[in-house]
């Protein structure tokens, strides 16, 4: 049996009732749930938010061996509250380089899912790609970066995309 990878979403709800995600990859539901919820607005803006809080995870679940690299379609439809920040998306057993060297991943250790590989639909370095809301395609936030954008999803909307993921620790 193939070792699967846990993913982690990063980001916020907003809202002063509690928000819902309805999450669903390669056309599985993988999260149905509400999720923890500031109270309050969205902010109006987002540059100098740092995502470090997990808003779900994805576990346990057979589409993500440490062998898988590619796309799959992605949709989070948002209800309640007012709305999601989603940022980055991280996983175990993703090898990481802090020099020239390459590390292992393992079971705790959590990164970015995606780093440039395979090349996404944008050739960005964003874990999700061809983005619409409400079936209206969405201009990246900013320039090419090195980053994952911020994506507002307000409720009663629904985000779809390529999520990106890269091979995982297969060989360092």
């Amino acid at each position: 049996m193939a070792t699967k990878r846990n993913l982690q979403f990063y980001g916020f709800a907003y809202g002063d009732t509690p928000v819902t995600l309805d999450v669903k990859i390669n056309g599985q539901q993988v999260f149905l749930s509400t999720v923890t919820t500031i109270a309050g607005d969205l902010p109006q803006t987002t540059g100098n938010i740092t995502f470090d809080q997990v808003l779900f995870e994805v576990n346990d679940t057979n589409l993500f061996p440490i062998g898988f690299s590619g796309h799959y379609d992605h949709s989070v439809e948002v209800s309640g509250g007012n709305g999601v920040l989603l940022g980055p998306v991280c996983s175990n057993y993703m090898k990481y380089k802090p020099d020239t060297t390459a590390i292992a991943g393992n079971a705790t250790g959590f990164l970015n899912v995606y780093d440039k590989s395979p090349a996404n639909s944008e050739g960005t370095p964003d874990v999700r790609s061809s983005v619409t809301i409400n079936g209206i395609a969405q201009v990246p936030p900013c320039d090419i970066s090195t980053g994952t954008w911020t994506w507002q999803v307000d409720s009663g909307s629904n985000l779809s995309c390529n999520l990106n993921i890269s091979t995982g620790n297969v060989a360092v």
